[in-house]
């Protein structure tokens, strides 16, 4: 891995481990069992329930379950085991029994007590089990082997090893080979191996056989099964078995230190060629064919130890490692990580770099370190911190100087000279020169060649040139000089590949060329404010492009001309912009330090990277000046220590997340319902429903909370939707329809992977008014509207039409003949002497006529169509026929009826029908009065004329012309028309509507 050194004859590999405890979600912090499912989550079985980890969160089962479909039988959940079908894992519990759980839906499929059906045996400790085909093996405390039918859900009691000589025991772990045998691993007696046919022992490995001393409290940890051979951990060592012969094997033992042969096993697990064991004292991780083995420690904390001398299982997936113990779940994300922290001595001294102020590169393996409380001498290889000196001091700087020897500088004394063991020399007889600055602190330091060094001063007096082979000191500031600085505030010295140097100041970046002792100085522009670069704080070249952090601006590209070429700043993905160190990773990448992580910039591809504490960096927060490069490797330095990173393994290839739609929420008016089901490929949305939110899942353990998302519908928006680090996508206020949801899934600073797409169908239910059904019915409804509209009118068209023939009619019955009449009469009177006569006939019948001609007009005008403007044209008619014949007229209107509108039709009939009643009247009736009254009758218009006249005898006499003229036109308007009269009573007309 990343520091590699011989150690008790082992190479030691410094891993950083990821805690998960009851604090981070977990049910409980005893672990005993950890397993992956098909689909890549992660299941851990604790002492307070099961847990699903998706990298960031829990799913929980226990038997107090708040969610009914994740209720166990029991909540001591001792072993793991995936279901022959791929579909389901099986959860053993203590005292509760077996449970069957679907991993597509995470619900609890069955619950099966297994202590009932089993004759006086109550409460059964359950330890073990092995699942095959259509059976569970289940091994207990008791040292019963129980068979548990998956067809049936019953279980029956196979073995009772309390029974059998030298066989008694608690059954500890169980393991069906590829004959389908049995093996039982007793504890304080043996192996014993029975068929699966008759349940009878075919052999039996007693603890001497395997090698392994019996003592008091002994089990069996664990076995695995790795290129035929079977490691079996026990609290007594390890014993290795050939599953085909059963003989045991001490070959591959000899490559382990001896605190794994004889001492206590807590747990082992095999990964591909890889085999890791854990003991109380070794973590180890060996390769059986080259017979060697490489210890791992935990880095950064020294007392991380304990996670792994508690372990109770040991998972391997992938490049990471799981740690199951009596603290919790640890994670070893990636066994080939870029990252080793270094914070407190591995050997138990109790020595912790607390806060780094810069760091110092002696050898391959050791390494000086500056810290606010002293210095510090670290071997990375084997982990050990010593500290150099007992007096507590600031140290700000320390460098290598000429010989064995290096220089570190403290704020209260100054320069001190230390040789590479770190002992304390004398500055002064080494180095008499450095007198005139022995008291300064220093800042900085970079070494143009063997002989010649420049020193920078934190107390602002300029660059100190110490000649080491001339044992000269020259200084040059902004008053005096082989060179004039602009600034002498200074935070960084550098030589690019021409020798020329860098001077990199607050307020100041300027080139010296040392050999010349020419300088320029630069003036950079931000090209957003156009303000000068300010508090520059590092820089480093890479090809023919210069790169400067410059504290709350970015990281600044300088061209080969030393112009702006760009600056990378949040928008472009850098984490944070209090930014620090800068070294090169390789010809196309550099990496920076910050208040919070560390940034890798790719200027090919523009991509950053960040990293932080969750990746093996000893903390998030660094030092202005604590960094160092050393062939593969670069140094970062800060709080609780430094991190030192392997150039090399930094950019090793991410895998695209495995993607999984897992829940849906929908809300409803007053209710929530939920689902679960990491297959979903469709969802109908009721009509009911406000609002959607689905979750997913996206597997990666190297880096979890470094994924990014994106979606988009695609029927609404071609275009991506980003949704950070989000875990989800609300949807609301979709139209009825359906949809096509689109999600992917990258690991930050790399891009999306097309390929990659998960999609969900998502089909929206319209509400009852958005169905088909009904907008078609309410089409028809309009369509029937429109045509009844279109009947009316054409109805109306009609009648209109009808009315004009009828007044047409008129005209040419009435008109016309008086017309006739006139022109006849005209005749007659240009013959005759005098014509007196026939001009008098004339004149009436230009009357007529004139009457006539006002009626139609009256009838087609729309502003008279009620009754009180009928009442009106009949006074008008018959007033002054009335006076001319002394009959006294009566006219009444009912109030209700006066407003009330009518046809025309029926507004030209109902005149004639007065004018013909009351011309009778006049006629024939012989009357001195007469009374035309228009009323309501049970809410029906009725027109009445009635007079005192002679009368008649209505069965008498046969109705004339006049009579059944009134009737016709009543019959035309839907009116009755009734006509009563008696010899010497009058005669009475009415007409009533229908």
């Amino acid at each position: 891995m990343l520091t590699t050194a011989m150690a008790f004859g082992q190479e030691i590999k410094f891993l950083d481990i990821t805690k998960l405890d009851p604090s981070s979600g977990l049910s409980s912090s005893n672990v005993r069992s950890i397993i992956q499912d098909r689909y890549g989550f992660m299941w851990f079985a604790t002492q307070e329930g099961l847990d699903r980890f998706d990298g960031t969160s829990f799913l929980h089962f226990n038997p107090g379950a708040q969610d009914s479909r994740r209720i166990i039988e029991g909540s001591d959940v001792f072993d793991l085991s995936p279901d022959s079908s791929g579909q389901c894992i099986w959860a053993l519990t203590a005292y509760g029994g077996l449970n069957r759980i679907c991993l597509e839906t995470c619900t609890v499929l069955g619950r099966y007590p297994l202590s009932p059906g089993i004759p006086g045996k109550a409460n059964l400790w359950s330890k073990c089990m092995q699942v095959t085909g259509n059976r569970v093996f289940v091994g207990t405390d008791e040292g019963l082997l129980l068979d548990f039918d998956k067809r049936t859900a019953h279980a029956k009691m196979l073995l009772n090893l309390s029974t059998r000589p030298g066989r008694k025991g608690p059954i500890d772990k169980i393991w069906l080979d590829s004959k389908g045998q049995l093996w039982l691993f007793i504890s304080g007696a043996g192996i014993s191996v029975i068929d699966t046919v008759g349940f009878r022992e075919r052999a039996f490995l007693s603890l001497q056989a395997l090698g392994l001393p019996s003592s008091d409290g002994f089990q069996f940890t664990g076995y695995t099964l790795l290129k035929d051979q079977l490691f079996i951990g026990s609290t007594s060592g390890l014993a290795i078995v050939s599953p085909n012969d059963l003989s045991v094997i001490t070959k591959t033992v000899r490559a382990l230190p001896p605190d794994l042969i004889t001492g206590e096993i807590r747990a082992l697990s095999a990964g591909g060629n890889r085999l890791l064991i854990c003991g109380r004292q070794s973590f180890v991780l060996m390769d059986p064919d080259t017979q060697t083995s490489h210890r791992i420690l935990l880095s950064r904390n020294v007392e991380d130890k304990d996670w792994v001398s508690l372990a109770n299982c040991l998972y391997q997936s992938g490049e990471s490692i799981w740690v199951g113990s009596q603290y919790g779940v640890g994670c070893i994300r990636n066994i080939h990580t870029a990252f080793t922290g270094y914070y407190s001595s591995m050997d138990g001294n109790g020595v912790k770099i607390n806060h780094g102020t810069t760091l110092c590169k002696i050898d391959d393996s050791i390494s000086v370190v500056c810290a606010d409380d002293g210095i510090y001498r670290v071997n990375e290889a084997s982990g050990f911190i010593t500290r150099i000196g007992s007096s507590p001091d600031f140290f700000y700087e320390a460098f290598r100087a000429p010989g064995n020897y290096f220089i570190a500088s403290s704020i209260h004394n100054g320069l001190q000279l230390y040789d590479l063991s770190g002992h304390s020399r004398s500055l002064l007889k080494v180095f008499p020169e450095l007198a005139p600055i022995r008291g300064d602190l220093l800042i900085g330091d970079a070494r143009l060649n063997d002989s010649v060094i420049f020193l920078a001063s934190q107390n602002q007096r300029g660059i100190y040139i110490w000649n080491t082979v001339e044992h000269t000191v020259q200084t040059a500031n902004t008053e005096s000089g082989p060179f004039r600085l602009k600034s002498n505030v200074i935070n960084r010295l550098y030589f690019d590949s021409r020798r020329q140097l860098w001077i990199v100041g607050d307020n100041s970046i300027s080139i010296c060329h040392p050999f010349f002792g020419s300088i320029r100085h630069l003036d950079l522009l931000n090209p957003v404010n156009h303000r000068p670069l300010s508090i520059n704080m590092d820089i480093c070249q890479v090809g023919s492009s210069y790169y400067i952090t410059s504290y709350g601006t970015g990281i600044v590209r300088l061209d080969s001309s030393y112009h702006i070429a760009r600056i990378y700043g949040l928008g472009e993905g850098v984490n944070n912009l209090g930014l620090y160190k800068i070294f090169p990773v390789n010809d196309s990448m550099v990496m920076a330090s910050s208040n919070n992580g560390l940034s890798l910039l790719q200027p090919g591809s523009n991509r950053i990277i960040n990293y932080f504490g969750e990746d093996g960096l000893q903390s998030d927060n660094f030092e202005e000046a604590s960094g160092a490069s050393y062939k593969d490797f670069l140094l970062f330095g800060g709080i609780r220590g430094y991190t030192r990173i392997n150039r090399k393994a930094l950019l090793a290839a991410a895998e695209d997340p495995m993607l999984y739609f897992s829940s849906v929420e929908m809300q409803y008016e007053n209710s929530v319902a939920d689902t679960f089901n990491i297959r979903l490929k469709q969802l109908v949305v009721p009509h009911s429903v406000l609002q959607v939110s689905i979750g997913y899942s996206a597997l990666n353990y190297l880096r979890p909370k470094r994924l990014v998302f994106r979606y988009r519908i695609k029927e609404l928006n071609e275009a991506w939707i980003s949704n950070g680090n989000r875990r989800s996508v609300l949807l609301l206020g979709l139209s009825p329809g359906s949809y096509t949801l689109q999600l992917q899934a990258a690991n930050e600073g790399f891009p999306f992977n097309e390929a990659n797409t998960l999609e969900l169908t998502l089909k929206y239910l319209p509400k009852w008014y958005q169905t088909i059904w009904f907008k078609l019915a309410i089409g028809l409804l309009l369509a029937g509207i429109l045509y009844s509209f279109f009947l009316m009118r054409l109805n109306q068209l009609k009648r209109q039409q009808q009315i004009r023939r009828e007044i047409a009619g008129d005209l040419h019955d009435d008109l016309g003949a008086t017309l006739n009449s006139i022109k006849l009469l005209t005749h007659i009177a240009q013959r005759s002497i005098p014509g007196q006569q026939q001009l008098e006939q004339i004149e009436a019948s230009v009357s007529t006529a004139i009457a006539g001609l006002r009626d139609v007009l009256w009838v087609l005008d729309d502003s008279g169509d009620t009754f009180y403007h009928l009442q009106e044209r009949i006074k008008r008619f018959t007033h002054p026929l009335a006076l001319e014949n002394n009959i006294r007229m009566e006219w009444l209107l009912d109030e209700e009826l006066s407003s009330r509108r009518m046809s025309k039709k029926e507004k030209k009939n109902l005149l004639l029908i007065a004018k013909e009643a009351f011309n009778n009247a006049l006629k024939h009736a012989a009357c001195t009065s007469i009374t035309i009254s228009l009323s309501v009758v049970h809410d029906k218009p009725c027109l009445a004329i009635a007079d005192n006249g002679k009368g008649f005898n209505t069965s008498a006499l046969s109705e004339g012309y006049g009579l059944k003229n009134i009737r016709y036109r009543a019959e035309q308007i839907g009116y009755i028309a009734n006509i009563i009269s008696a010899q010497g009573e009058g005669t009475t007309v009415t007409v009533i509507h229908r």
